[in-house]
């Protein structure tokens, strides 16, 4: 039998009637049974699909072909199809199999056979010839908002986290009932008991954890769930006597985390355990772990939409990391990305950059995919990129493009094109780039590496002009993805102010376009979606955002008279491209989002200087910091002033007035005798991180 890769040309399945069968009474005649329901209620003629029981297989009459399910558990591969003349065999490892199974034989029946409806399903990306077919990875899970919708996942043949795992995360402390024994927790620096971590060594720990796997999950003979056993998000680890003896170290809790773990598997045989290559987890323990654990490693530190080599640093140490578990681990699943978790509403072309990264995490053994994106909140393109990459998780060789427009084309059958060809456009681009996206990025990351806004607004203005000749659901989803990306339009304003994108700027006071009230309007118009309240990962509420644009608009109004001047910057840049016109733009900083209208510095001292010709008669100058504690950023622990080199002014923490995350210095000054006047701001002591808007002269 041919083992094949996947294809989606249409298979000779066309038949008079459909006779469907079960192969053997060991469950698989639940599957016929649910193969033969949902065929007939997506004809209206019930007349062509039969329940084919109890009768002869070499009795079929001409035309009708038989279709038999079997579900074969200790079958070698995920699924087996054969094809004959008049009779079709489909056997599947899994009950979960059957499900994606089932419907990509309904489809692929339907593109043959329009007395079948399924415009409301998902492409089919196999044809049903004779093949033999395992799955790239084993675990696939896109943590997209569709991919967590009730029933999508079993079509698409996805995980989620919702309902496969009985544990995800850092929450081991869900088993722990309150007022439990202190001898759960750890002990840490010379014998002090911390409630902050856990000992993986206490009977009471692994005890709690027994009884809640069988309570709430019981002992995996109905179902197999999947358990993360990690320790608390931080630094701490257990020392007593008990963790020592097995290996810890004041750093190094792998040692009691998999002990503890062994004996999880040891237990639940039909569960799986799994930890994470993390923190104090970092190291592989010296043993292999048991068959049916596992462990998670963090892509965090590649770079994101590019291909990978192994003369990359970050993915030299990667595969170095991926050696060590794998003699240790029976499984290794990565925690991958495939957004800008500061910001889930402009476009981000993800999947070619997918498709090529996970050639190579295949091709190094990995077994499961955890793609991290926006997860429960709504983002641009995300029914597109959830079925894409779930589809490229079974097989990293599909053709992206071409199953792209088939998927836009059965949602969007009005508006395809358009979305097709921007789409598509944008990841073909960025693959000529050698930049990565920003994991971790505002407008201006996003417009220095695979943003062209020109090409955003002609796509925008032209949704904009296909809404009102568009019907029913496909007009509701252009709808709410018009209203996701008039944020993404306000921030291109924002960041190209001076451009005819965006603001106008005149006689150093902030006026603005009148088309930002439209935009604003439209965007206030995600009070309507439940799913669409956020534009980042923390801290990124879509009111808050409209409140902050409304002051901007309709507030008292902004004057600098240092507007116009050119700021220089005298330290060493720690970016690629100048961004000290943030400092006199006009536009203050929005107090919810660092990424907005900052400008940020982690040096120990940053020093500014310009010139003063125009703003010899002014009396003041005020300085803004932004006060966000969470993310590190304080207000600077002195600043200095120097007019023509010499020091004039000196300011601490204790002039700073700090009100509602905002910490303000405003200052007395003479520039009538000053040529140039430089700024020497010295952050605080730590990682911490110094973000300042304006610097305002009147």
């Amino acid at each position: 039998m041919w083992v094949g890769s996947f294809s989606w040309a249409n298979s000779n399945l066309k038949a008079k009637v459909y006779l469907i069968n079960a192969i053997e009474e060991n469950g698989s005649e639940k599957w016929a049974a649910y193969a033969y329901s949902h065929l007939l209620k997506r004809s209206q003629d019930k007349s062509i699909v039969q329940f084919w029981e109890n009768k002869p297989l070499d009795k079929v009459p001409q035309g009708n072909r038989i279709i038999q399910f079997h579900l074969a558990t200790d079958l070698d591969h995920d699924y087996c199809i054969e094809d004959f003349p008049n009779r079709t065999i489909i056997r599947f490892q899994s009950e979960k199999i059957a499900v994606w199974i089932i419907y990509q034989l309904i489809d692929v029946i339907a593109q043959e056979d329009n007395r079948f409806s399924v415009s409301d399903l998902p492409p089919s990306i196999i044809k049903f010839n004779t093949e033999c077919r395992n799955f790239d990875f084993s675990y696939r899970e896109p943590h997209f908002l569709p991919n967590l919708e009730r029933d999508y996942g079993s079509i698409i043949g996805t995980n989620n986290v919702d309902t496969d795992w009985g544990l995800w995360g850092h929450n081991l402390g869900n088993v722990v009932t309150h007022g439990a024994n202190k001898d759960i927790y750890a002990r840490v620096e010379g014998g002090r008991i911390s409630t902050e971590q856990f000992c993986f060594s206490s009977t009471t720990l692994k005890n709690s954890t027994y009884e809640y796997i069988i309570d709430q999950f019981g002992d995996g003979t109905s179902f197999s769930y999947r358990f993360m056993i990690m320790p608390q998000d931080n630094d701490l680890v257990c020392t007593c006597d008990n963790c020592v003896t097995i290996g810890n170290t004041t750093n190094n809790a792998t040692p009691a985390v998999t002990r503890f773990i062994d004996k999880l598997a040891q237990r639940f045989p039909q569960h799986y355990f799994y930890t994470s290559a993390y923190r104090t987890t970092i190291e592989p323990p010296k043993h292999k772990l048991p068959r049916n654990t596992g462990v998670f490693i963090s892509t965090v530190e590649l770079p994101r939409g590019i291909s990978l080599n192994e003369e990359q640093p970050a993915t030299k140490k990667f595969i170095s990391q991926l050696r060590l578990w794998e003699e240790k681990s029976p499984a290794i699943y990565l925690w991958d990305y495939a957004a800008n978790f500061d910001d889930y509403l402009t476009p981000v072309p993800v999947l070619l950059g997918l498709q090529n990264q996970l050639r190579f995490f295949k091709k190094h053994n990995v077994k499961g995919i955890f793609l991290n994106a926006s997860g429960y909140d709504y983002s641009s393109f995300d029914d597109l990129k959830t079925f894409i990459s779930a589809a490229l998780m079974m097989d990293v060789e599909i053709d992206v493009a071409r199953l792209s427009r088939r998927f836009l084309q059965r949602n969007y059958p009005r508006n395809h094109q358009l979305l097709t060809k921007y789409y598509l456009e944008i990841e073909e681009n960025f693959q000529t780039s050698s930049k990565a996206y920003p994991m971790y990025g505002g407008m201006r990351d996003n417009l220095n590496t695979h943003f062209d806004s020109d090409h955003f607004v002609d796509f925008y203005n032209n949704l904009k002009v296909a809404i009102p000749k568009t019907y029913g659901i496909e007009k509701d989803k252009l709808n709410k993805l018009y209203t996701a990306l008039s944020f993404t339009r306000l921030q291109i304003a924002y960041a190209r102010q001076n451009s005819e994108l965006g603001f106008h700027l005149n006689n150093r006071k902030t006026t603005t376009r009148q088309e930002l009230e439209e935009w604003i309007l439209i965007l206030k118009n995600h009070e309507k979606y439940t799913d669409l309240n956020n534009y980042r990962e923390v801290d990124g509420s879509l009111k808050t955002y409209y409140d902050t644009w409304q002051n901007l608009l309709f507030g008292k109004g902004y004057k600098n008279l240092l507007k116009g001047t050119a700021i220089e910057l005298v330290s060493k840049s720690e970016r690629d491209y100048d961004e000290t016109y943030l400092l006199n733009d006009g536009l203050p900083g929005f107090t919810t989002d660092y990424q907005q209208g900052w400008y940020i510095s982690s040096t120990d001292s940053t020093h500014f200087s310009f010139r003063t010709q125009e703003v010899q008669k002014a009396k003041t100058i005020k300085l803004r910091f932004l006060v966000l504690k969470k993310h590190r950023f304080y207000p600077p622990e002195k600043i200095e002033l120097y007019s023509d080199g010499k020091l004039i002014k000196t300011y601490t923490e204790r002039h700073f007035t700090i009100h509602k995350g905002i910490a303000e210095c405003e200052m007395d000054i003479d520039l009538l005798e000053t040529e140039k006047l430089t700024l020497r701001i010295k952050k605080s002591i730590g990682r911490n991180t110094i973000a300042l808007d304006e610097i305002e002269i009147n």
